[in-house]
């Protein structure tokens, strides 16, 4: 195998597939390979059985024998057919728990790989190689695998049978499979290098599919009647694949075509080889059947063994993606022991100092020597224009980037002697692309991962967003389904929606709220009733309020003005008001369009 394409060798890649079906049902995997030895072994006794049945046949002498040859051969046939089904119904087994392992296997890393990877396209690129692959390709490798024990079995038990009555024929039967073979593995790569360099052309084919499927997009196309534009892309773009495909198979056609005449070629210098020996007298009738008998059987199995190797290969090399998107680095990383601090709710508060942070691959700073800190039970609330460093301040709280220089503190211990997750924890977010979760209001609400706390702490939690009257409203109340995904869900509107995700966030039992413009979607009625509740909510927690709307801002403890990355004013509404600065202006601004 080619080990210089990617970055695990295809060997390792195989041996982890190997480990992989073992660990998902050892009892299976057991079973199939003992089947696939047993009934491998039968057709060689059928050759030997062969040769003896017609050398009575021939001779006349003894026809009870030939008899008992005769049940002998059936015997083989009856139990071959019987191994190939069971093996084929534990294969069918396996192949199922070895997917259903890939599967949890791949979204357990895809839930826990970090922010910064999501902001690459090249490794969308390989997280949809990964996820195509996944669906398929253990099923096809365990198949592979025991292909490969049984034919590879059988192909030397009746290659050992062949060898003894003439080595000529044997070596000219093999030699006659190798081309096949070499051709399935260049077309084994050519098939990946298509594959792995149409990715970004699939994924583009599946977006433009996506949009005029999507509820949102959707009806906004259908709406200003701009479906076409879209669909001619997506014919011009599939049009494209299709065509590189066409020239990619038919190479793969003239590699097979050659190597089969090759293989023609070689096999029928085989079958000359019995006539001539036949015709020297240096063969009995029996020692011709059965090398005729065992070339046939032997090329079977010799190409079934080659398409097993090949497929071993073939998936391996697709499973690379897999494997490696399965070993992603973490890049948010626990540096350091815990220091300080201590391990309750927010003592300390949160405390930024000098934090300086650019995304990679870009010269600029997102943010430049921010500090700050925020006390428990107050609500700080983050403005400026768009660009300003709003997102990415918040991508820093929650620890999805850790910082170039500077350093944030939560109680007094240092970001990073956080396990990521463990500081997650911590955290009630909201942003403002929220999840719309096709559930049951009950699902939605409590999917934030605390504890069951009964249905009063959900009512609790709906009446604070100011949703428990829209629940109410709902046939079966907390178990009514939302969404139009699946059967008797009832679609919402976006404040609707807005309202059952400030409930969720209502619900989770954190030490940091942080909330992502979280009222853009309601009227000014509805958005002044949840910030009273979210005040009254905030207890001892540390709040952070992003938004555009000053009206919701104004009520914040200490207000952070951010601009091109820096942090140019903080205080409350009305020390920020009497500075007469950036923030006076854009207060100003949008006051002006209420008057």
């Amino acid at each position: 195998m080619d080990e210089a394409e990617g970055h695990l060798p295809l060997r390792r890649v195989a041996w982890q597939a190997v480990r992989l079906v073992v660990r998902a049902d050892p009892r299976n995997a057991a079973v199939a390979l003992v089947l696939a030895v047993a009934g491998a072994a039968l057709p060689a006794l059928g050759v030997l059985l062969t040769k003896s049945f017609v050398e009575e046949i021939a001779t006349g002498e003894q026809a009870n024998r030939a008899m008992v040859y005769a049940v002998g051969l059936a015997a083989v046939y009856g139990l071959s057919k019987a191994a190939d089904i069971a093996r084929v119904n534990h294969a069918t087994v396996l192949s199922a728990t070895t997917a259903h392992a890939a599967n949890l296997d791949f979204l357990e890393m895809a839930g826990r790989i970090d922010a910064a990877y999501l902001d690459d396209p090249s490794f969308f690129d390989r997280m949809s190689r990964a996820s195509q692959e996944v669906l398929q390709r253990p099923d096809q490798l365990t198949y592979s695998m025991i292909n490969i024990v049984a034919s590879g079995t059988s192909f030397l038990a009746v290659a050992a049978a062949l060898v003894s009555i003439d080595p000529l024929v044997t070596l000219l039967v093999v030699a006659s499979i190798i081309p096949g073979l070499i051709a399935q593995r260049r077309a084994n790569i050519r098939q990946y290098e298509f594959r792995s360099g149409s990715t970004p052309r699939l994924r583009l084919i599946s977006y433009l599919s996506g949009l005029l499927t999507d509820p949102s997009t959707g009806t906004e196309l259908r709406a200003q009647a701009s479906a076409q534009p879209i669909i001619s892309r997506y014919r011009t773009t599939s049009q494209a694949h299709v065509a590189e495909q066409r020239r990619v198979f038919a190479r793969i056609g003239s590699i097979h075509a050659v190597a089969g005449i090759v293989s023609a070629l070689l096999l029928a210098g085989a079958f000359a080889s019995v006539v001539q020996s036949a015709r020297d007298g240096n063969l009995s009738a029996g020692d011709a059947a059965a090398l005729v008998a065992s070339i046939s059987t032997m090329t079977l199995n010799f190409t079934l063994l080659a398409n097993a190797l090949s497929g071993v290969e073939s998936h391996a090399r697709f499973l690379r993606d897999y494997f490696e998107f399965l070993e992603t680095p973490a890049v948010v990383v626990r540096h350091e022991g815990p220091t300080g601090g201590s391990d309750g709710g927010p003592g300390g508060g949160l405390c930024l100092r000098d934090v300086t942070f650019s995304y990679p691959g870009k010269r600029s700073n997102a943010l430049e020597a921010v500090s700050f800190r925020a006390t428990p039970g107050t609500l700080t609330a983050i403005v400026g224009p768009n660009g300003a460093g709003k997102t990415t301040l918040i991508r820093l709280l929650l620890r999805l980037y850790d910082p170039q220089s500077g350093s944030i503190e939560l109680d007094g211990r240092p970001y990073l002697s956080f396990e990521p997750d463990e500081l997650r924890r911590r955290f009630g977010v909201l942003f403002q692309e929220f999840g719309r979760y096709n559930f049951s209001v009950r699902e939605l609400i409590t999917i934030t991962g605390r504890e069951p706390s009964g249905d009063d702490a959900l009512w609790a939690s709906l009446r604070a967003a100011d949703a428990e009257r829209l629940v109410r409203g709902l046939p079966g109340e907390l178990d009514a389904q939302v969404g139009r995904l699946f059967q008797g869900g009832r679609e919402l509107s976006g404040g609707e929606w807005q309202k059952l995700a400030l409930a969720r966030l209502f619900y989770r039992d954190a030490a940091v709220w942080i909330l992502d413009e979280p009222t853009s979607a309601l009227d000014p009625e509805a958005e002044y009733a949840v910030f009273e509740q979210l005040r009254a909510q905030l207890g001892r927690r540390i709040g952070f309020v992003i938004s555009h709307r000053f009206s919701s801002a104004r009520s914040a403890d200490q207000i952070l003005v951010l601009d091109a990355g820096r942090l140019i004013e903080i205080g409350d509404h009305s020390e920020l008001v009497a500075q007469r600065g950036r923030y006076f202006e854009m207060f100003e601004r949008q006051a002006a369009g209420y008057r």
